[in-house]
């Protein structure tokens, strides 16, 4: 009787989602603070990203699209990364380094889509967050010092 309470407890309560409901709240997420952006260099940055990260979902896994639209993504994130808040900066790097790794596996063979999805799901989601708070507006770094 008391193993089966414990196991229970650990049972699903409803708060289980699936992989494309994750994907379109963050996408959701994403639009509105986009749309809601006034600058527009970062604005024009960040459809930039969404347009790529598009891509890589409707390629569904065939290898070189996806390669190439992560590529673009890993790029552009580089470049946000340096502007972005200091606590940003770690799991911003964190999702770059995926997208180097997606790139580099998708230009060999076809990958998972469901990978793809959870990767865009998390790359918009951390730059939402990042829009939400300082809106990658925190002076870069000088060369040579550390951050």
């Amino acid at each position: 009787m008391l193993v089966s309470a414990a196991l229970s407890g650990c049972a699903p309560r409803g708060e289980t989602r699936s992989l494309q409901q994750v994907l379109e709240t963050a996408r959701y997420q994403f639009a509105e603070l986009v749309r809601e952006e006034q600058a527009e260099p970062l604005k024009g940055t960040l459809l930039g990203v969404a347009k790529d990260l598009e891509a890589m979902v409707s390629a569904n896994g065939v290898g070189a699209p996806v390669a190439q639209s992560s590529n673009a993504v890993a790029t552009t994130l580089n470049a946000l990364i340096q502007t972005a808040g200091y606590t940003s900066r770690a799991s911003m790097r964190e999702i770059l380094m995926q997208h180097r790794v997606l790139s580099n596996d998708a230009s060999k063979a076809e990958v998972n889509p469901a990978r793809v999805k959870l990767l865009v799901a998390r790359t918009y989601s951390v730059i939402s967050s990042e829009v939400a708070t300082t809106k990658f507006a925190v002076l870069p770094l000088k060369p040579g010092a550390q951050g």
